[in-house]
């Protein structure tokens, strides 16, 4: 599921902190890869001069 194809996301954002919600305007790079027969759903945040990288699994394994 896709945040451009889902308005979902956007009813929890007045339960998030102000500067933790998300815009129309700051939403992830959305794309799949493929690795062996699993396709992987990734939402690419991209930030100018990032201080760390994060790397969160969720939903892993649902539909195996």
């Amino acid at each position: 599921m896709r945040c451009s194809n889902t308005s979902s996301w956007k009813k929890v954002q007045e339960y998030l902190p102000e500067k933790s919600r998300l815009t129309e305007s700051c939403l992830p790079d959305e794309y799949f890869v493929g690795i062996g027969r699993f396709g992987i759903h990734i939402d690419h945040y991209r930030v100018k001069e990032p201080k760390t990288r994060i790397i969160l699994f969720h939903g892993v394994g649902e539909g195996m």
